[in-house]
């Protein structure tokens, strides 16, 4: 369909192809244009998530260029993707076995970069004790959680619940490969699933790196601001990394924990690491049963992680 653009008009990134962008304008319509010369020479990047301007000549769309990307709330790097605004994190409860670290991770730089995370615990049906214990874990640190099983409905369907009555912008899965996020978007939306497959038909004619490319699919009308809400399709990707992910400061680290903040501050000394630290808040906390011992186990290796990079390391990011 051929778009008119008068001046300048608003509107979001939602694919990219051979260095031109798809940008579905607020109110409808989609543009193909590439971002301006200039861009470059600035150091600006163009993502898929993307709020932008964009300029055209008329009805001539092949002219159309982005001439502005407004400040992005954060931005995944691999895949590139701006401004998400919910992280469904997927953990089976087995096959493959969970890694709870990896997965305190991904809730760390969702918190650090203010994305909501969700934790989503599938085939509770192989290792139903391990779910439900993984369920406890995560729901006494004050996350949403949904257990989904083999034959049984009532999780996903929570779960779609859940996504309709707290909308959100932009929503990505994350989780290890094999845990189920295909199925589960099947499941959730299967209008949507349906054209992803006819997508990736497309996309392996075109050759076989395609695949990997990210786009945004509407999986509802418009909303009172006046774009749809969108699912981020992030094929050929098991893990998300966030910009600077496990690079910000030591300093940072306690209050990626939300159950540590009711005792942030509160320590004896100011310096407190809340490890071994004597007259800690946050191990008193542990020791009474109001933060779980291995969400702690977490915290602490990924303080090792953050004390033992070195400078030259966070430069190279």
């Amino acid at each position: 369909m051929s778009i008119e653009i008068s001046g300048a008009a608003a509107g979001r990134v939602v694919g990219s192809l051979d260095g031109y962008y798809s940008v579905r304008l607020d109110g409808g319509g989609d543009v193909r244009c590439r971002p301006r010369g200039v861009f470059r020479k600035d150091g600006v990047a163009v993502a898929v998530g993307d709020r932008v301007t964009v300029k055209g000549h008329g009805s001539d769309t092949a002219e159309a260029v982005i001439d502005s990307v407004t400040a992005r709330r954060n931005l995944l790097i691999r895949p590139p993707i701006a401004n998400v605004d919910r992280l469904l994190i997927m953990i089976a409860a087995a096959r493959p076995d969970p890694v709870p670290l990896v997965t305190d991770k991904l809730i760390s730089v969702a918190e650090h970069n203010s994305i909501e995370p969700v934790i989503v615990i599938s085939k509770a049906d192989l290792a139903p004790e391990r779910a439900g214990e993984l369920e406890a874990e995560y729901r006494s640190s004050g996350f949403t959680v949904f257990v989904c099983a083999h034959g049984d409905d009532s999780g996903p369907a929570a779960l779609k619940g859940y996504i309709a009555e707290n909308p959100a912008s932009v929503t990505a899965f994350a989780g290890a490969s094999g845990v189920g996020k295909s199925t589960m978007i099947g499941r959730l939306f299967p209008m949507y699933s349906a054209d992803r497959r006819q997508g990736d038909v497309s996309r392996r004619g075109r050759g076989r790196h395609t695949t990997r490319e990210v786009t945004l699919h509407a999986i509802s009308d418009e909303t009172e601001s006046g774009e749809p809400l969108w699912l981020a399709d992030t094929p050929g990707f098991s893990l998300i990394d966030m910009e600077r992910f496990d690079f910000f400061e030591l300093d940072d680290l306690p209050f990626t924990f939300r159950e540590f903040l009711p005792y942030l501050g509160k320590c004896r000394y100011s310096d407190c690491r809340h490890l071994k630290d004597e007259g800690c808040a946050v191990l008193s906390a542990m020791e009474e049963g109001r933060i779980d011992p291995r969400r702690h186990e977490s915290y602490a290796a990924m303080y090792g992680e953050l004390k033992d990079k070195k400078p030259w390391d966070k430069k190279r990011q």
